[in-house]
């Protein structure tokens, strides 16, 4: 089950980094550039066992998943840093040789191939975006995960 979770990292992050080089993903996607979280943004956070869960409860206009983070961390309900497009460490948890910090999502662009996490009786997939890039929805849930791989 670790090999298999750590090939469909690895496989993400082949095909991210492919999509990124292409110009694939800007297509249909915000820049988060240019996106301003204002009031239109409501969520709540969630952290236990190694996961940081975010529920985008109100969201109007154009907005990634980093905007919303940032909002969070402005109002000191979370911390993270994100360097090279990745996130590197959140809630003093920085990613190392074999772990690091891992997105699922119920949005639609998620993908349970690449993998999946249970969080309250309910099941996440992948998602296909970073953080930067996936887009923050009314009502979509997105799950860190800190795992843990076995190289």
């Amino acid at each position: 089950m670790k090999l298999k979770k750590l090939f469909a990292f690895c496989l993400a992050l082949a095909i991210i980094g492919s999509a990124c080089g292409c110009g694939l993903l800007a297509e249909n996607l915000p820049d988060s550039s240019s996106s301003q979280v204002s009031e239109e943004v409501i969520c709540e956070i969630e952290k236990a066992d190694g996961k940081v869960v975010i529920t985008v409860t109100e969201c109007e206009g154009e907005v990634v998943l980093a905007d919303v983070m940032q909002l969070l961390q402005e109002e000191g309900k979370l911390s993270y840093i994100i360097a090279d497009g990745m996130v590197t460490e959140m809630e003093g948890m920085a990613n190392t040789g074999n772990s690091y910090w891992m997105l699922y999502t119920d949005h639609e662009f998620s993908n349970t191939e690449w993998g999946t996490v249970e969080y309250n009786g309910k099941t996440y997939a992948s998602a296909m975006f970073g953080a930067e890039s996936m887009p923050a929805e009314q009502g979509a849930v997105y799950v860190w995960h800190y795992e843990t791989f076995s190289w």
